[in-house]
C-alpha cells in the first residue's frame, strides 16, 4: 500500500491524513471478518495504533493552523482582508 513501510510503527511524515486514514479503514475491515491469522491481526493492530497516532497528530497540527489563523482574522485580518478585495 503506498506509504506504508516495512516497519508497523513507521509512517512516514509525508503521508496524508486521508491516506492514513484509508488504511486503517482497510485494517478495521480486514479484521472485522475474523479470517486472519493471530500474528496479522497482531500485526494489523500494532499497524492500525500508529496509524491512529499519525492522523490524530496531523489533526492537532490542523487545529493549531486553524487557530492561528482565527487569531490572525480576529486582530483585524477580516477587514485588512476585505479592503484587499475591493
Amino acid at each position: 500500500m503506498k506509504g506504508q513501510s516495512q516497519d508497523p510503527q513507521e509512517i512516514g511524515v509525508d503521508v496524508r491524513f486521508e491516506e492514513a486514514l484509508s488504511e486503517l479503514e482497510e485494517i478495521v475491515r480486514r479484521m472485522n471478518e475474523g479470517d486472519m491469522l493471530l500474528d496479522e491481526s497482531l500485526a494489523a493492530y500494532t499497524r492500525g495504533i500508529s496509524l491512529i497516532r499519525h492522523c490524530q497528530n496531523k489533526l492537532e497540527c490542523a487545529e493549531q493552523q486553524v487557530k492561528v489563523l482565527e487569531e490572525g482574522l480576529s486582530e483585524g485580518g477580516v477587514e485588512r482582508a476585505a479592503e484587499d478585495m475591493e
